[in-house]
């Protein structure tokens, strides 16, 4: 990526995410869910866990600044989007659940990865 687009940077950096993750035994179940509450950007099987992973996409800004962009509404909004998605899939009281947070940075054409587990609920 040389030129640096935010959205087109933030889709490279899910698609990347998603096999760092997947790299780390997670399997990937959904990209992008959308309903009437707002977006999980990554749906992921992790053993018994659903994982529902935000991801946090700057060129070249410190992780810290990233991962305080997620307040306590993106918070709700996120969590609001899960229970949604967990109830159309009927999977509401069958699963246990969790929420991730990935930042990413571009540093001299590299990516590096900040994952936090259970970084909220």
């Amino acid at each position: 990526m040389n030129e640096y687009h935010p959205h087109r940077f933030g889709k490279y950096a899910e698609g990347q995410v998603c096999q760092y993750l997947q790299q780390r035994g997670l399997i990937l179940v959904e990209r992008n869910y959308r309903c009437k509450y707002g977006e999980i950007d990554v749906v992921m099987q992790d053993k018994d866990y659903m994982v529902f992973v935000e991801v946090r996409a700057r060129a070249s800004q410190d992780f810290l600044i990233s991962l305080e962009s997620i307040d306590r509404n993106k918070q709700y909004k996120i969590i609001q989007a899960a229970t949604f998605y967990l109830q159309q899939k009927q999977q509401l009281d069958k699963v246990f659940c969790r929420f991730d947070v990935v930042a990413v940075k571009q540093q001299n054409e590299r990516l590096q990865f900040h994952w936090i587990k259970d970084a909220f609920c």
